[in-house]
Formats: C-alpha cells, sequence, structure tokens
C-alpha cells in the first residue's frame, strides 16, 4: 500500500465561463493497491455457434475493499469487449471466437473509488496471464452434398442385403426356413 496526495480540481462557473479552481484539502490521501486479474472459460472447449463465457475477476491486494472499473478481454491483440465491473466481476459472452486454440487475456485497465475531502482508493492496473480457450467445429445440420459417379463404372451391392440375408429373415419370418418351406 503506498499513500499519495492528491489536488481536488473544483469547477467554479462566472456566467459562460468556468474555471478550475484547485485546492489541496489536508486529509486528501488516496491508498494505492496493486491488483491481481484472473480469467476462466466456460464451456472451454467449446462448439462454433454456442456461448463462450469469459469471466474476469479483479481483487486488490492488501485490502477487502473491491476494485471498481472496467475489464477489457482479448484474443491475442483482438479487442473482444469492454465489460464494467460489478462486485469486481465482468463477464463476457462471446460467440466470435474462431476455430482452434485462442489466447484469451482480460485486462483491468484500474481505478479510483473516493477522493477529495474524503481518503481514497486507487487500484493499479493488471493483466491476466492468458488461457487457451479450444473451439471446435460443430456439427451441422446439413449433410455435405453427395459426389456423383462418373458415367459407365459398375456398381456393386454390398452389406447384408447383397449376400440376400435380408430377404432370408423377412422369408423366415412367414414360416419359411433356410432349407425350404416349414
Amino acid at each position: 500500500m503506498r499513500f499519495t496526495a492528491i489536488t481536488s480540481i473544483a469547477i467554479v462557473s462566472f456566467g459562460l465561463f468556468c474555471y478550475p479552481k484547485l485546492s489541496t484539502p489536508a486529509n486528501a490521501a488516496i491508498m494505492e493497491f496493486p491488483t491481481t486479474t484472473s480469467l476462466e472459460a466456460s464451456p472451454n472447449p467449446g462448439i462454433t455457434g454456442t456461448l463462450i463465457t469469459l469471466t474476469g475477476t479483479v481483487v486488490a491486494v492488501g485490502t477487502d475493499v473491491v476494485p471498481v472499473g472496467t475489464i477489457s478481454f482479448f484474443d491475442g491483440t483482438s479487442d473482444l469487449g469492454d465489460i464494467r465491473m460489478d462486485d469486481g466481476v465482468a463477464v463476457l459472452t462471446t460467440t466470435s471466437l474462431r476455430v482452434g486454440t485462442n489466447s484469451i487475456t482480460a485486462d483491468y485497465s484500474g481505478g479510483i473509488i473516493g477522493g477529495g475531502d474524503e481518503p481514497g482508493f486507487l487500484f493499479n492496473a493488471s493483466t491476466s496471464s492468458p488461457i487457451d480457450v479450444v473451439v471446435v467445429e460443430g456439427i451441422t445440420s446439413t449433410p455435405p452434398a453427395a459426389t456423383p459417379l462418373p458415367a459407365g463404372l459398375p456398381l456393386f451391392a454390398t452389406g447384408l442385403g447383397a449376400l440376400g440375408l435380408l430377404g432370408w429373415r423377412r422369408r423366415r419370418k412367414a414360416g419359411a426356413s433356410l432349407l425350404g418351406a416349414a
């Protein structure tokens, strides 16, 4: 924890013009805290087209005060979105991750609570370790088109139907046996 003196800025208005008024209250101190940012993904692995939830959590080191601010989620260098934290947690749901392994990070930009005439808390920026989020190709509802056979190729019957066993089973149920009528 580090204490930092701050200068408050008030805006004083005189008609159409606004001027900053600088003051430094005697008790205006900011307590500065480092933070750690963690990241989870669910489900992992995911399937294309389904929602993947990224959860970033920020904890201040050395205090029970919950940090405020925004977490930005990245896939490599691509920005997936910025989410304002609620109780130190930001949740992003996405379907935009590409098939394969995606290296995801959560970047907390820092934040401040209080200040002015009251003591405040400054939370330093931090970035999570990257996690690998794997996305696999989903099953499509349309089967791939069949490839037609070139003209002139002979066709061969395969499987149980080619051996005549399916026909035998049908006759057997009708009262026939393998050697003839029963």
